[in-house]
Formats: structure tokens, C-alpha cells, sequence
């Protein structure tokens, strides 16, 4: 068994010796992902302030691919990332008042 048994067709997975992203994994990431994305370009790529994102080959790459990263600003994140807005903060929420509710009631 590996890390891909179950997983869906056309899964990717990279692995750092320290089990944490880096700038290196990083950028095979997007670059193996980058053919999946839309043709249609430019194309905007919003990114948080990761030092695994910050990368001069990174940048040229993105260039090359009419690819525009934004960083949103440093501690900001909780509250402009489109899904931790939009469907992870709401998804939290209700999780948890159901997992309240469930425990009262079941002690």
C-alpha cells in the first residue's frame, strides 16, 4: 500500500523529508498542476505569505505561464481566503453546533 491507494485518478502527491511544505515541493507542485489549470490567460493565482511560496524561480516560471501570484497581506488570511469566508468558516460553525448538540445529548 502507498500513499495513493484509495486515492482519486490523477491524484498528485510530493513528499518533503521534514513532512512540511517547502519552496522546492512548491514549485514542482505548480508545476505539475499547471496544465490542469484553464488555457485562458492571464490567470490569477492568490497565494498566502508561506516563504514556500516566495521564490525568484517561482516568479520567472509564473511570468513564463501568464500566471499573476497575489499574496494577501500577512495575517489576513482567516479573513479573505475565498473558502475559509465563503464555505470553511460556515462548514466550522454548524459542525459545531452539531457536534454540541449531539454531545448533550448523548453524554
Amino acid at each position: 500500500a502507498t500513499i495513493l491507494t484509495g486515492a482519486m485518478p490523477g491524484s498528485l502527491v510530493t513528499i518533503s523529508e521534514s513532512g512540511w511544505i517547502n519552496d522546492k515541493l512548491f514549485l514542482e507542485w505548480v508545476k505539475k498542476i499547471e496544465p490542469r489549470l484553464p488555457v485562458k490567460r492571464p490567470l490569477i493565482w492568490f497565494l498566502d505569505g508561506h516563504l514556500s511560496h516566495l521564490r525568484v524561480d517561482l516568479l520567472e516560471w509564473a511570468t513564463s505561464k501568464q500566471i499573476i501570484l497575489l499574496c494577501f497581506p500577512a495575517h489576513t488570511t482567516d479573513f479573505l481566503q475565498p473558502l475559509d469566508v465563503s464555505t470553511y468558516g460556515p462548514l466550522k460553525k454548524y459542525w459545531s453546533q452539531a457536534y454540541h448538540a449531539w454531545i448533550a445529548k448523548n453524554p
